[in-house]
């Protein structure tokens, strides 16, 4: 996935389909990114999103709505807060997209909405909100250049976060970087005691914060892990047991809980990503 990173705000750069913006370092603790889209959509199709291993919110800039399919019904959002997932999710956008969506850390949710839901659920980011994201979309909509996009980001979330009390447990991102850190290998109990934690106080930790036990979270990683090596081996069951898998049918089953098909609909030889996959929402590819 390409990055652009506007540095110099004295010049009106090319505006790609999307790119990042950096956070105010004091929002850095909760999100980790900006990014800008500005791109058309195939309005029929249907496109999955695997499970990633960070929540996010998108805030739409004009009338274009995601539908969320689930099973036979659709849910139509215009702002939406995905949270952790341990299942892929179906969306459908209906015309062209301009939004915003920021990428929070795993533990965003909890310091952005706590007490307001599930943190591993989607729901109305505009509710949560309410008229002050109107404000900001307006804002964002009269800025047609997007010089100021970062600071009106900024300032909206600096404000919302001043009137949150939620403490973040500092042991919750250690935990989180050694499970990036071994790509979702490693054992939970070793864990726990290199934290000074009892396995069942860990499991707490994690589901306060991130609505998910670091099992669960250890399993996305590992998934995620394996899709983006993808394109660096030559068979499945060299790729299953690199990433950790017991063996090439241990891969597969856990593929499809994660990918809802097994791998040979997503996963190509020569790494490349296959049509029906977002490269913005699933960033492996």
């Amino acid at each position: 996935m390409g990055i652009f990173v506007k540095i110099n705000r004295l010049f009106v750069l090319p505006v790609p389909p999307f790119y990042r913006l950096l956070p105010h370092p004091s929002l850095r603790g909760v999100i980790d990114s900006y990014w800008v889209i500005r791109q058309k959509t195939d309005p029929v199709g249907v496109y999955p999103m695997l499970p990633m291993g960070y929540p996010f919110l998108e805030f739409s800039l004009n009338e274009n709505q995601l539908l969320l399919h689930r099973g036979q019904q659709t849910e139509p959002f215009r702002h939406i807060a995905i949270g952790l997932t341990g299942k892929p999710l179906y969306f459908q956008n209906t015309g062209f997209i301009s939004s915003v969506l920021i990428r929070l850390h795993p533990w965003g949710l909890a310091r952005l909405f706590a007490g307001s839901g599930e943190l591993s659920a989607s729901c109305n980011a505009g509710l949560i909100f309410s008229d002050r994201l109107e404000y900001l979309i307006r804002d964002l909509s009269a800025d047609q250049e997007q010089v100021h996009y970062q600071e009106l980001l900024d300032r909206f979330f600096r404000r919302f976060l001043r009137q949150r009390e939620v403490a973040l447990d500092a042991r919750i991102p250690i935990a989180i970087r050694r499970i990036l850190q071994h790509k979702g290998n490693l054992s939970i109990s070793d864990l726990g005691e290199q934290l000074f934690l009892s396995q069942r106080r860990l499991e707490q930790l994690f589901k306060a914060h991130l609505g998910l036990t670091p099992k669960a979270y250890a399993d996305i990683a590992r998934f995620q892990s394996a899709l983006a090596a993808t394109g660096n081996y030559r068979n499945l069951t060299e790729l299953a047991l690199d990433a950790g898998y017991y063996d090439q049918s241990h891969f597969i089953r856990h593929f499809k809980k994660y990918a809802g098909v097994p791998p040979s609909e997503i996963l190509r030889p020569d790494g490349t990503k296959p049509e029906k996959i977002s490269n913005l929402y699933n960033p492996a590819f």
